[in-house]
């Protein structure tokens, strides 16, 4: 009798040890559960309505693409306040070549159930070429949540394999990353005359015309003035040293409340919007502003054109056959003995394939030639590289149009421009 119970006893125990461990367990599973992300995480992929009516799926994991994820909100002000940029950094890189093959994306998701205000601010930012998504129920949403989300913005940079490789950076990270993802593109140097336009209104982008601006150095010496015209344009001639420079413009009764003051390219593209000071108004530029606001001063006397029907790749490659270094070789010679020739290197392919890639391998070949002239002792500022892909083909076999091999071949060809200035 004593033994039977002395026994049930140590099975109470038993069963309550297990029990004890069952809930311990339970406690540091819950505890160690996910409840961020963090760098070298796969990003989720997201599944959502985007702002062309369809639903949008977007799968980071080893799609080639360096990606630019920001989640934000029309309500949440910060959020949104650097678009302009963002479309900006874009621009400047989803058309670049990279050294593994990626391309550059941006995918702005907004949650919030309000879609009329999310189309709006897709117009008023200029947005539509970029990857706009919405997740209406907010936080909550399937794909979004995980995310792990705590607020607004936030961003990610997600590589061409798929992992986070930071989190919330501010643009000029993204750049530095875009940038050591990038081939070294021979291009022609900057001109020493820039143009812009100077507008205010986030809405009406009224010109500010007849106004002062103040060109200053890195000391913060002012080294030039000039006054915008009637329609807010201005021009900068003379300028040696392009480093550290800033823009700057007084305070004027054109400008009232919490009108944002803009910096556009000729053609109206913004750049960005200036910084508001207790004197007025500043922006300082950097070398892509430069890049974007320049004007060639160079007058064309004359160009000739040469153009090399076959190709001088393999089907699908951007490597350099023994007969194109032999073609290109009579160039550079040409190239030494008239050192007043520019030269810009056009490549283009026929059809097959998808317009984008076609593009990018154009692009790529384009740099392959750029490069080995320059490798032959060519200055690069004398060699500029264009891709222009299937956009420009010599007859009519165009996407949807049947043709034989021997006219799809006629496009696939490189034109060299020699330019030549006084």
């Amino acid at each position: 009798m004593l033994i039977d119970e002395l026994n049930l006893n140590f099975m109470k125990l038993n069963n309550m040890k297990h029990f004890l461990s069952f809930v311990i367990l339970a406690f540091f599973i819950k505890a160690n559960a996910q409840d961020s992300l963090k760098i070298n995480d796969f990003a989720p992929s997201l599944v959502l309505s985007s702002s062309k009516n369809t639903v949008q799926s977007i799968n980071f994991n080893g799609s080639k693409k360096i990606y630019y994820v920001r989640f934000w909100s029309s309500g949440v002000l910060k959020s949104k306040q650097d678009f302009y940029k963002v479309k900006r950094l874009f621009n400047q890189n989803s058309t670049a070549v990279y050294k593994m093959g990626e391309s550059f994306d941006v995918v702005l998701v907004a949650l919030q159930s309000d879609k009329v205000e999310w189309l709006k601010d897709i117009e008023k930012f200029q947005l539509g070429s970029l990857n706009n998504l919405i997740a209406t129920k907010s936080f909550k949403d399937f794909f979004v949540s995980k995310y792990f989300l705590k607020d607004l913005p936030t961003s990610f940079i997600i590589d061409e394999d798929g992992k986070i490789v930071s989190i919330n950076p501010d643009l000029n990270t993204v750049k530095v990353f875009i940038e050591s993802k990038r081939n070294n593109v021979p291009f022609i140097a900057l001109p020493n005359e820039i143009v812009g336009k100077i507008t205010h209104g986030e809405t009406t982008k009224t010109a500010l015309g007849n106004e002062k601006i103040y060109v200053t150095n890195a000391k913060q010496d002012t080294i030039q003035t000039v006054l915008t015209s009637s329609t807010g344009n201005f021009r900068i001639s003379g300028i040696q040293n392009k480093s550290e420079l800033t823009l700057k413009m007084s305070k004027t009764d054109k400008v009232q409340g919490d009108d944002d003051v803009f910096l556009e390219t000729e053609s109206g593209n913004v750049v960005s919007d200036f910084n508001k000071t207790e004197q007025g108004y500043e922006y300082q530029l950097s070398e892509d502003d430069l890049k974007d606001l320049r004007v060639l001063k160079e007058k064309i006397k004359a160009v000739k054109n040469l153009v090399f029907e076959e190709s001088f790749f393999t089907a699908g490659q951007f490597k350099l056959t023994p007969l194109a270094k032999g073609k290109l070789d009579v160039i550079v010679d040409k190239l030494k003995q008239e050192p007043t020739k520019r030269i810009e290197v056009i490549s283009h392919t026929d059809c097959s394939g998808e317009a984008a890639s076609n593009l990018t391998l154009s692009t790529k070949r384009a740099i392959s030639i750029a490069n080995y002239i320059i490798s032959k002792g060519i200055a690069k500022n004398r060699v500029k590289a264009i891709g222009k892909g299937e956009e420009e083909p010599v007859n009519e076999c165009v996407d949807g149009v049947d043709c034989l091999p021997e006219e799809l071949v006629k496009n696939r060809r490189t034109e060299f421009k020699f330019y030549e200035t006084e």
